[in-house]
């Protein structure tokens, strides 16, 4: 079995970077993906995508993106655990999807 992702998009804020620990460097940014036909009222839709980087990878982008900056993003599917209150008002857990970051490239910043 494969489990591989390639996505190319914007990033929608500066990424969350922070060092945990043991020292390692984590961070968490959101990719929005257009699709590329339009919809039935003529308007592209976009996803958006959750996205998780480590160490040095973490720290180039700390760096070097911002908001707006065009990547390619190269990485495998996984889910991680959100808390949401539901409409009675309480925490429930549901499950994300979530690209875990193997590769990225700069493509405009």
């Amino acid at each position: 079995m494969y489990n591989a992702v390639i996505l190319i998009g914007r990033i929608t804020d500066k990424p969350s970077i922070k060092t945990l620990e043991n020292g390692h460097s984590v961070g968490d940014f959101t990719i929005v993906v257009n699709r590329p036909f339009k919809n039935l009222d003529g308007e592209y839709e976009q996803y958006f995508i959750q996205c998780t980087v480590w160490n040095g990878i973490a720290e180039s982008m700390s760096e070097y993106c911002k908001k707006g900056s065009v990547i390619g993003v190269k990485g495998h599917l996984t889910t991680k655990d959100e808390k949401i209150i539901n409409d009675k008002g309480e925490q429930i857990s549901i499950k994300v999807p979530n690209i875990y970051v193997e590769k990225i490239n700069f493509i405009h910043l």
